[in-house]
Order: structure tokens, then C-alpha cells, then sequence
């Protein structure tokens, strides 16, 4: 498997992000689940952790995004 560039990380970074804004604003935090965000992103299931270990730390990268 060949290495990902920095843009491209950036860019799955962004995405899942995105995504779990997405969902959270239809389905709320609670109920979305990590494994729901990186099927609806296009990542493996494992893979959504490589970027954030957990939904709060996800949301912290939301606002990091935003200020």
C-alpha cells in the first residue's frame, strides 16, 4: 500500500469531518457512531481512527477548522 501525501491526508482529514457534521446535524452526536462517519466518507472502518481516536476529538478538529 503506498504511502498517502500530506495533501492527501489533509484531505481525508476534511472530509470526515464533513461528514460527521453531517451526520451529527441529522442524526445528532449520540447516536452517529465512528464506524456510520467512515462508511458514509468513503474510509475503512479502522482507518477514521488513524485520524481521530474518538468522536470528541473529531468535533475538537471541527472547531480547530472554525476558528
Amino acid at each position: 500500500m503506498e504511502r498517502l501525501s500530506k495533501q492527501q491526508q489533509e484531505e481525508i482529514r476534511l472530509k470526515i469531518i464533513k461528514t460527521a457534521v453531517d451526520l451529527f446535524s441529522e442524526y445528532g452526536f449520540e447516536a452517529t457512531t465512528m464506524k456510520q462517519i467512515a462508511r458514509e466518507a468513503g474510509i475503512g472502518d479502522a482507518t477514521i481512527y488513524k485520524y481521530f481516536p474518538n468522536k470528541d476529538k473529531l468535533i475538537y478538529g471541527y472547531y480547530g477548522l472554525m476558528a
